[in-house]
């Protein structure tokens, strides 16, 4: 066994780097579990950001709607209403829509059905 580790040392394999290269100096310390583990819950967002990430159940109400004026007034309005108030939060603790926007996107998507 020793003459293996003086194989390694020897070749340099367990040899530690004499300084800690500049592309792990700069690793983003967020992405490094922690352990106890930290929750940094779940961020407060503009609704208009939140309707642009769900654009594809927006333009489909807006093309079932067609009467943009309608759709400025009443639909838009109660959407961002709904985004506001339900932010990221997530639809379940383990079922469908369970993660950050799954409440916005579950509410939407019914929605759209309902129309």
């Amino acid at each position: 066994m020793t003459h293996l580790l003086n194989f390694f040392k020897k070749i340099g394999f367990l040899s530690a780097p004499s300084q800690t290269p500049e592309t792990l100096k700069k690793h983003n310390d967020l992405l490094i579990p922690r352990y106890p583990p930290v929750d940094f819950g779940i961020p407060v967002c503009q609704p208009e950001i939140l309707l642009e990430r769900n654009r594809d159940i927006v333009d489909s109400l807006m093309e079932i709607v067609l009467n943009r004026q309608l759709f400025d007034e009443h639909y838009l309005p109660a959407m961002l209403r709904l985004a506001n108030m339900v932010q990221l939060l997530p639809a379940s603790a383990t079922h469908h829509h369970r993660t950050k926007g799954g409440l916005l996107r579950h509410s939407l998507e019914v929605g759209l059905w309902a129309v």
